[in-house]
């Protein structure tokens, strides 16, 4: 069981915390939002980076531009490594995929994102709910 456990979890990471929602409709603020309740932009980011690479992420691709790492180290005057770096975890959030050397953001849309990240956290809490019903049985435990 521990090890199926630790395989699910080693595959995906889902962070999410609850802020309250800018109420201008200013799009680096709701980005910046969006970010933050993915937990991107807590601790060592005190320069907003993943939210400045989302946003670079979006607007290009908005002007059906294709998107490298380089060109968003390019356009926002920061190294490679910090970039992939923040790449990197982006990903892992499941907000962005790597086609190749092409970053794009999941599903082509912010929306179509969270619709897939949705669906990969029910698939992680149906197999971790499974394993406990497992445990639950193996060690004669009984919901009430």
């Amino acid at each position: 069981y521990k090890r199926q456990l630790l395989n699910l979890i080693s595959m995906t990471q889902v962070i999410l915390k609850q802020y309250n929602r800018p109420k201008e409709g200013d799009v680096e603020k709701d980005i910046g939002w969006f970010c933050d309740s993915f937990g991107l932009t807590t601790g060592r980011d005190t320069q907003y980076t993943a939210n400045r690479i989302v946003f670079d992420i979006l607007e290009q691709a908005s002007k059906n531009r294709r998107v490298f790492s380089e060109t968003i180290a390019d356009n926002l005057e920061l190294s490679q490594n910090l970039i992939n770096h923040h790449i990197r975890n982006l990903i892992n959030s499941g907000i962005v995929i790597r086609e190749r050397k092409q970053i794009l953001i999941r599903g082509g849309s912010l929306t179509e994102a969270v619709k897939e990240i949705k669906k990969d956290a029910l698939r992680i809490l149906d197999s971790i709910e499974a394993i406990g019903m497992e445990i639950d049985e193996e060690l004669g435990l009984k919901n009430r």
